[in-house]
């Protein structure tokens, strides 16, 4: 998930896809797999297990016109009566769910056995990806351009099910907002904490610094600096069900605690009855019984 390009590119010409392509199968979607082997949290580790599908990392240095182009994904894999099979969903075209085949062969000289992931819709058909199973979590992939062995390489990315909280999706973050998180207390919050993005499609870097203290009357308050550049004071209001912060802006913070050095929380607009339509990356639209409304998501690290 760290990796550069070229070292990607080294580990997926070294290594053995060691794994049975039965291992791609992700959890089913209805009730006949429990709950924990769709998706689980461990609050200790802060590690996220999501067998719902295959989450994608690029190469932490991957050419950024082409991430920007195709965006995160996923890639979700299951059985159709006896044949395995697949679809690719970039998180940035909500419409795009492209179909393939996962077949294994060992004609592509110098790799040995690697699946080939074969794109069955039209549209699609001049791209297929490359993958090896190097962990039963883990898989590397390249994506290529045209007809092998006549083809271009374009993308070289990993996959897992299993990841840590600074790859978390907006989908992990609401479950562990609404599931593992807690209100925290005013002394268990007080000092420095880095904040980062939540995006589905790339990992940020520290974006925003919370400093918590007391004012000059024992209330508890944020001063906070984003993007190194916007700094302000915010009013921090405890309730029974999280920690909410206000500056000068319309719009507001709910933080909750995950454990006493990680929290977890949203700067979200005023609700609205205008129905919002999806927004962009790190910018996600939540819908409740008072409305619609924007919110950032983010996570808080204490330093």
């Amino acid at each position: 998930m760290y990796c550069t390009v070229s070292r990607l590119d080294i580990m997926f010409n070294e290594e053995k896809s060691v794994f049975p392509l039965e291992t791609l199968l992700n959890a089913a979607d209805d009730s006949s797999s429990p709950p924990e082997n769709k998706w689980s949290f461990d609050k200790d580790t802060l590690m996220i297990y999501n067998n719902k599908y295959w989450k994608g990392f690029f190469p932490v240095d991957q050419n950024f016109d082409a991430v920007r182009y195709f965006g995160g994904f996923w890639k979700r894999f299951y059985k159709e009566e006896d044949i395995i099979k697949g679809v690719t969903h970039p998180y940035e075209v909500p419409s795009v769910y492209a179909a393939n085949l996962p077949q294994l062969e060992n004609i592509h000289r110098g790799l040995g056995q690697v699946i080939h992931l074969k794109y069955t819709s039209p549209e699609y058909s001049l791209f297929y990806d490359l993958l090896k199973i190097v962990d039963k979590d883990i898989v590397l992939g390249k994506a290529f351009l045209g007809i092998s062995p006549f083809s271009m390489q374009i993308l070289t990315f990993s996959m897992a099910r299993r990841y840590d909280v600074n790859f978390m999706t907006e989908e992990d973050h609401e479950t562990i907002y609404q599931q593992f998180a807690r209100v925290p207390n005013v002394e268990e919050v007080i000092g420095k904490w880095n904040g980062k993005l939540v995006s589905d499609s790339a990992l940020t870097p520290v974006t925003q610094v919370f400093n918590y203290a007391r004012d000059n009357v024992g209330q508890l308050q944020m001063e906070y600096t984003f993007g190194g550049l916007l700094k302000g004071i915010s009013r921090v209001v405890l309730t029974s069900e999280q920690m909410n912060m206000y500056d000068f802006t319309n719009w507001h913070d709910e933080v909750k605690a995950v454990k006493d050095d990680f929290m977890v929380g949203k700067w979200c607009s005023p609700w609205t009855k205008i129905p919002l339509n999806f927004g962009p990356s790190f910018l996600g639209v939540e819908h409740g019984t008072e409305g619609d409304r924007f919110c950032l998501r983010f996570t808080l690290m204490r330093v």
